[in-house]
């Protein structure tokens, strides 16, 4: 199918990157999650080089302020559904917290509490979450119309509670209005 614009044929392309995200045809994360690792890992390589005898607090600042915002930039319009895809995101933050253990190396998840950093997946979760809020508790956002609020003054609850509706597409399972429904 060709469409127009101003008499123009456009192109027809598989993906597009918009404000530095890559959308594809089948609204599939991936190749965004790929970019978005490498670019992660070029400034962990960075920090590493540059710090390498930093102390614990010094690298997990450096990783709070130049590597976390890569791996976090609009995450709530791009989620990753496959695991492989969030155990690469992860494996960002797995490389980075081993700089200040050279000789001995605790465990992950023991590295993340003495570090004071939450998982990417946690961080997701809340950036999820506070997207929600923000956008139900403007009255004039314009995608507010995405979230259907249970308003039946019968049960308990608030105003803001969310109604889920059922997903037929696998893409509208993992949409920020159904993501957040469980939490």
């Amino acid at each position: 199918m060709q469409y127009n614009l101003g008499g123009h044929v456009l192109q027809c392309v598989s993906s597009q990157i918009d404000l530095g995200i890559t959308i594809t045809e089948d609204l599939s994360w991936s190749s965004h999650i790929l970019s978005v690792v490498k670019k992660a890992n070029s400034i962990g390589y960075l920090i590493r080089k540059a710090f390498p005898c930093a102390p614990i607090e010094i690298i997990a600042k450096l990783h709070k302020t130049y590597v976390r915002p890569i791996l976090e930039y609009a995450n709530s319009v791009w989620h990753p559904i496959l695991v492989r895809d969030k155990q690469l995101l992860e494996s960002v933050q797995r490389r980075i917290t081993r700089i200040p253990f050279s000789f001995h190396r605790p465990s992950y998840e023991d590295r993340l509490k003495i570090m004071k950093l939450p998982t990417i997946e946690h961080r997701k979760v809340r950036g999820d979450v506070i997207t929600t809020f923000k956008i139900l508790s403007q009255l004039d956002s314009p995608i507010r119309h995405l979230f259907s609020t249970s308003a039946d003054p019968r049960t308990r609850g608030h105003r803001l509670k969310l109604r889920k509706y059922a997903s037929k597409t696998r893409m509208r399972q993992f949409f920020l209005p159904e993501r957040v429904f469980g939490i």
